[in-house]
């Protein structure tokens, strides 16, 4: 190759390394551009921003000069300046270069106005900030957008954050340093937030309020960029090139030194272009910042910023589009879920609206008990799982703790013992009495499964009251109108439920089924170990005849003191022997012997129940009947288990049948009979239109008219 063609090659080679670079420089920009789309978007809904962006986050204390730094990137005094926190909300600052002269900015929250005077800029800012977060000094984290259009600036986003304090000032709440910090750390600790940390110099770096906070969320200092302010009034002789080496707390992006306006200059008005030309003859003839003059000042700031905004964006771009395409589409499912537009809708649109809230509704509730909806599944027991803990924990505790000699004496089994043998003694246990004891018992199993149909029923009426669906949030009157229906219907299930548990009961009363195969070996063990000369038995009958003779020995007493009392009362009428010699009257004699048969078989007058009263059986009972006692005992015990098992088996069965699936299954035509077919809830899907949808409904008029 000649050198003439490798000359001409090498320049076309420039020319396309130059193309490219344009380009590489276009594509960054649009990037850039992009970010600050995103970040108009959640301005114009006016909530802070949550998607983790790749953004240069300004941070400082009061007083070190992080205003000045911004006003010397833009070129411009637009910032609000006084004592005291200035910056009480976050300002995203969106430099954009333009090849025109013309220099002009525009709020994010008024885009129709187009600011040339940045002193109308910041009185602005201060309106706005007083707007949102009060004219007492108070703080909000929605952030104002403003946007700087000049030849002057590179392409770049800065947010600008409210000034670290310690302190508050008059108006302010307390606790304003934790709510600044709060505020400051949302945004610094997110991954992709490039940390712009503003020093003063004349500080010891190791107090800076702006390293610590990054030290927090950045302890490596792998995305921490180092602002030194206020280098030319340290104290003479003394230099902060051990900081701005990194020497004492080295950064991965390194320190930055710059030299800003005074408040004198800012006073006196001195210009943006005069104070970058005195910064630049500061580090050129300082003796020690001499060295590292390309490295310093605010143009060198605004250019690595710029390089590293564009550097960063490309890294986290494939993260970020994933991340924003996965919170579009939570969006759009929960758009989805509110329903169709019903503003200006047909009485067709209206009517498939409805059909797909019955059949939202409808899905939800058989889900709840099913146990398919999971939200917030990991806090509370919800739906199915309440009903599955009332049958199988709160229930099945109730009935295992009834027992099957509750409220039920040795003396009670005794007499339907005798009662049942009527005339003919029997050589076994008879039946009846087996029977007429284990039909008592079971009547004990009715009150405690009712009382489980009752809970379950309310746990019904719980998932149809507060149904956790958007759609029905969206229309409060049709909600209310589904509740009621719901409720109506659960009534109405009610019924059958509770008379099939009694007949549950009754089935097990009417009929003792002694042949079941666990009563058959029970029946077996228990004869088998009757013994009528066990020591149980003259245990048993040994303290009978103690409490026995206790007794007798109480009522004797009673009869002497008795007696006495008589005695005593004969020497007041007459002496101790009138009664000898004075006779009764006949009359007297007929009563007395009245009395006495009286005693036993009780006065005519008297009822029959007086009689059996006084056919008591003997306090002691015989050995055949203590052996009969204790095996009847051991037969209740056994086939009421058995009962108890059914009762526990059937009856949530019952309440399956009858009460939860009957209520899944008619839901859905309950609802449509008398919500879609009676056609009376399109008055409750247009009765809740809320001010929000009737301003959007005049507007798409408006828009409609405009358009023919």
């Amino acid at each position: 190759m000649c050198i003439r063609d490798r000359m001409e090659w090498e320049e076309q080679n420039k020319l396309r390394l130059s193309i490219r670079s344009v380009n590489l420089n276009i594509a960054m920009n649009n990037l850039i551009e992009a970010i600050n789309r995103i970040q108009d978007s959640f301005a114009k809904v006016k909530i802070p921003l949550s998607l983790d962006l790749p953004i240069i986050a300004v941070v400082g204390a009061q007083s070190t000069g992080k205003s000045s730094v911004l006003e010397t990137i833009v070129g411009k005094d637009f910032l609000p300046r006084g004592s005291g926190i200035v910056t009480r909300r976050p300002l995203i600052l969106q430099l954009h270069n333009i090849s025109e002269k013309r220099e002009y900015a525009i709020f994010g929250h008024k885009p129709e106005i187009i600011y040339e005077d940045f002193d109308k800029v910041r009185e602005e800012i201060t309106f706005d900030t007083d707007r949102v977060a009060g004219n007492s000094k108070g703080i909000s984290p929605i952030p104002i957008i403003l946007k700087v259009y000049s030849s002057e600036v590179l392409d770049l986003t800065l947010v600008d954050l409210p000034g670290l304090t310690k302190v508050p000032v008059q108006g302010q709440p307390h606790d304003i340093e934790h709510i600044i910090h709060k505020i400051v750390l949302d945004i610094v600790k997110r991954e992709n937030t490039l940390i712009l940390a503003v020093s003063a110099g004349n500080t010891d770096i190791a107090t800076s309020d702006a390293i610590k906070l990054a030290r927090e969320v950045d302890p490596k200092g792998d995305r921490t960029i180092g602002v030194v302010t206020k280098l030319d009034i340290m104290n003479r002789g003394t230099d902060a090139m051990d900081v701005l080496q990194g020497k004492l707390y080295p950064l991965k992006l390194g320190y930055i030194g710059v030299v800003c306006r005074s408040q004198k200059d800012i006073m006196d008005r001195k210009s943006m272009k005069a104070a970058l030309a005195d910064e630049e003859e500061f580090f050129s003839q300082h003796p020690a910042y001499s060295k590292i003059k390309e490295r310093c000042g605010i143009r060198y700031l605004s250019r690595t910023l710029s390089k590293l905004l564009m550097r960063h964006i490309r890294t986290c771009l494939p993260s970020l589009k994933n991340n924003i395409n996965a919170t579009l589409q939570e969006r759009l499912i929960e758009l989805r879920s509110y329903g169709m537009d019903i503003l200006n809708g047909s009485e067709g649109n209206l009517k498939s609206l409805l059909l797909i809230m019955i059949s939202k509704f409808t899905e939800y509730y058989q889900n709840m008990i099913d146990g398919k909806f999971i939200k917030d599944s990991t806090k509370e027991l919800r739906g199915g799982a309440r009903i599955h803990y009332i049958f199988h924990t709160a229930y099945a505790n109730a009935i295992a703790s009834i027992n099957a000699l509750d409220g039920i004496t040795d003396e009670n089994i005794r007499t339907v013992l005798i009662n049942s043998k009527s005339l003919h003694p029997s050589l076994f246990i008879p039946d009846k009495a087996f029977e007429t004891l284990i039909c008592q018992q079971s009547s004990k199993l009715l009150e405690p499964s009712l009382q489980c149909m009752q809970l379950v029923h309310e746990e019904l009426q719980k998932i149809a009251m507060r149904p956790d669906l958007p759609e029905l949030q969206r229309f409060e009157n049709l909600a209310e109108k589904v509740t009621e229906l719901m409720l109506e219907m659960l009534n109405k299930c009610i019924d059958p439920t509770r008379v099939m548990i009694q007949n549950l009961i009754q089935v097990e009363k009417s009929y003792a089924n002694v042949n079941h195969p666990d009563m058959v070996a029970a029946t077996g063990n228990i004869i088998g170990s009757m013994d009528y000369k066990s020591t149980s038995g003259n245990d048993v009958k040994e303290k009978l005849r103690q409490e026995q003779k206790r007794k007798e020995e109480e009522q004797r007493r009673k009869q002497r003191e008795e007696e006495f009392a008589k005695q005593e009362q004969k020497k007041k009428e007459g002496g101790w022997f009138s009664g000898f010699f004075t006779k009764k009257p006949k009359e007297d004699e007929k009563e007395d012997e009245k009395a006495n048969i009286d005693d036993y078989l009780g006065a005519k007058e008297s009822t029959d129940n007086a009689f059996l009263k006084n056919l008591r059986l003997s306090n002691v009972p015989s050995t055949r009947e203590v052996m009969e006692i204790s095996a009847i005992k051991q037969l209740l015990e056994a086939y009421f288990n058995i009962i108890k098992k059914n009762i526990m088996d059937l009856v949530p069965k019952t309440i399956v049948t009858f009460l939860i699936n009957k209520s899944k299954t008619t839901a859905q035509n309950k609802l449509v009979s008398s919500l879609y077919l009676e056609a009376v809830s399109y008055t409750h899907l247009r009765a809740h239109e809320t001010r929000h949808d009737l301003v959007c409904r005049l507007l798409l008029e408006k828009k409609k008219k405009k358009k023919k």
